[in-house]
Formats: C-alpha cells, sequence, structure tokens
C-alpha cells in the first residue's frame, strides 16, 4: 500500500443541514435525489457509530493495561509467599478466576536433526536458515562451497551456530494430519519469555 506524499484535495460541499458531502479529486458538485439524500443521512449516521465504536475500544483497550498493570503490582507483592492467583465465588455473574502464568517459546536445539525429520516437508515448514557467518568467513573456502556440504566441513560446531525460522502453524498441521512421524527427542529447547494475566468467569454449576 502506498501512500500520497501530497495533500490531497478532496473538495465538500453541502447537500443538507449540516452534511456535506466529500467529493473525489477533480469532481464537481454532485446532483443528488432524494435517495441518495437519505443515503448519505444513513451514511453520517454509520460514521458517528463508527467513531464511538472505535472510541470505545481504545479506552477499553486503555483500561485494560491500566488494570493489568496495578494486578502486576499487587501481584508482585504477594510473590515472595508464592501466590500467583485467586478464585472468588461470589456468584454466578461475579465469580472470578485469575492467575499469572509463565509463556513459555520453543526453538529448534537440533537444526540438523529437525531437517532431517521434516524431509521433503521443509519446504514449505523452514521459512529461513540463519548460518553462522562469522564462523564461515574464518574459511572463505569452505564460505564459497555449496551449503550442501557445509554440515559436513564444519561439523557439530555449525550444526549448533545455525538456527531455523519455521512455519509452526504448518508443523502442527502436518503432525496434527499424520504426515509427519513421532517428534525425535531433542529437536526443541524451551525459553521462559515472560508471562501472562489470565482472567475469567467462572460459569455456574
Amino acid at each position: 500500500m502506498t501512500r500520497r506524499r501530497e495533500k490531497a484535495n478532496y473538495p465538500t460541499h453541502q447537500v443538507d443541514r449540516g452534511i456535506r458531502v466529500v467529493m473525489a479529486e477533480g469532481s464537481s458538485e454532485p446532483k443528488l435525489d432524494r435517495k441518495q439524500i437519505s443515503v448519505i443521512k444513513k451514511l453520517s449516521r454509520k460514521a458517528f457509530r463508527l467513531v464511538s465504536a472505535r472510541t470505545a475500544k481504545n479506552d477499553a483497550a486503555a483500561r485494560e493495561t491500566k488494570i493489568k498493570k496495578e494486578i502486576e503490582e499487587l501481584l508482585d507483592e504477594l510473590s515472595p509467599v508464592g501466590v500467583i492467583g485467586l478464585i472468588r465465588l461470589a456468584g454466578p455473574e461475579t465469580s472470578t478466576e485469575l492467575k499469572r502464568v509463565e509463556v513459555t517459546g520453543r526453538e529448534v536445539a537440533d537444526v540438523i536433526s529437525m531437517l532431517s525429520y521434516l524431509g521433503p516437508h521443509s519446504v514449505t515448514v523452514v521459512k529461513s536458515v540463519q548460518l553462522p557467518f562469522a564462523l564461515m568467513a574464518q574459511d572463505p573456502a569452505k564460505f564459497n562451497q555449496a551449503l550442501s556440504y557445509l554440515v559436513g566441513l564444519y561439523g557439530s560446531e555449525l550444526s549448533s551456530g545455525i538456527s531455523l525460522d519455521l512455519n509452526v502453524g504448518k508443523l502442527d498441521t502436518l503432525q496434527k494430519n499424520g504426515e509427519l512421524s513421532d517428534e525425535p527427542d531433542g529437536l526443541w529447547r524451551y525459553k521462559r519469555q515472560g508471562h501472562r494475566i489470565d482472567a475469567k468467569l467462572l460459569s455456574a454449576e
């Protein structure tokens, strides 16, 4: 999507009490019939509703951010005793569960094993491969050889330096559809990425 560099000149014309239409550049004053005026009025009401909805959404997002920050601060006070949340039973419409849970991400631990595991599916699952350039640049002769020989040239040192960017959703789909065998051990390493606040209303039993 490109953006205009110059300021656009959209002419406007009054078509009803308190209503002006905005015209495309170069357009002349429109001659509208009653039906078209009615459409313009409907459009004006929709425009107001859209602006109101967007304002409410922004306000709600700001309130949520503020409340989450306050919750974080309170949980921080309780963290020395191991409290990460609560369950409040107070009726079908106000019973609440709240907890701060860890978010864990995964990354490929063994690149060679992952590529072997994916086989022909590597084309659709692997989005990019990052190679340890600093290591490769130490020996320009090796760097200039075909990529298919890299592992043989550099051995385990290269393997530990390569990182894969995977389409994890595609990988999960292939596994779910039975197009891949069970994962061998050691493909992934898991790293703590932070935490999130989970909150929900508890339905009445």
